[in-house]
């Protein structure tokens, strides 16, 4: 159960994931981190699994810590990302994979913040999500960014209880890249 609650939150935080990941090394004068950490939450919650009460859920990431960087932007940075579903679900029906579009913010330690039209995807039983887009306003604008991020949930989340959040982080052997 507990490993459907993580390909659940794949699923539903494909959607977050809002980094911008993949593997290799900075490029140009683009910017690129190896750690993030955060926590997205869910409002209104994702029923468990068995439930057949279905949700149209805003998913968030406020000051998710980007560390590890190189670039203009600095050593640091904070995320920010909000997306919503445009499809009512539930625990259930994000195992089966999602896509959703949202806007994230990055704030770096140096120059001006960058904002970000992402497409976010959790493909169908996986605990990764991915992200691309494009820097749409102000540091690397005009930029390409894609990512690989991993989410962790609490215990008990989708099998005995609602998911109303769940921790984030690059995936393994994976870098946040803006070029």
């Amino acid at each position: 159960m507990r490993k459907i609650g993580g390909v659940l939150l794949a699923a539903a935080v494909a959607l977050p994931l809002f980094v911008i990941g993949a593997p290799g090394g900075a490029a140009g004068a683009g910017q690129t981190c190896s750690k993030l950490t955060g926590t997205v939450t869910f409002k209104p919650p994702l029923p468990k699994i068995g439930s057949t009460k279905k949700v149209i859920t805003t998913f968030s990431v406020k000051l998710g810590k980007l560390s590890g960087c190189a670039g203009p932007g600095g050593a640091t940075g904070t995320v920010t990302l909000t997306a919503k579903t445009t499809k009512p679900g539930n625990c259930s029906t994000l195992a089966s994979g999602s896509t959703t579009n949202g806007t994230e913010t990055i704030k770096w330690a140096k120059g001006a913040a960058s904002t970000l039209k992402v497409k976010l995807i959790s493909p169908k039983a996986s605990t990764n999500a991915t992200v691309s887009g494009s820097v749409s306003a102000g540091q690397f604008k005009g930029m390409k960014t894609t990512a690989s991020a991993g989410y962790t949930l609490p215990k008990g989340a989708c099998s005995s209880k609602d998911l109303s959040s769940a921790a984030i982080s690059l995936k393994k052997g994976t870098k946040l890249v803006i070029k």
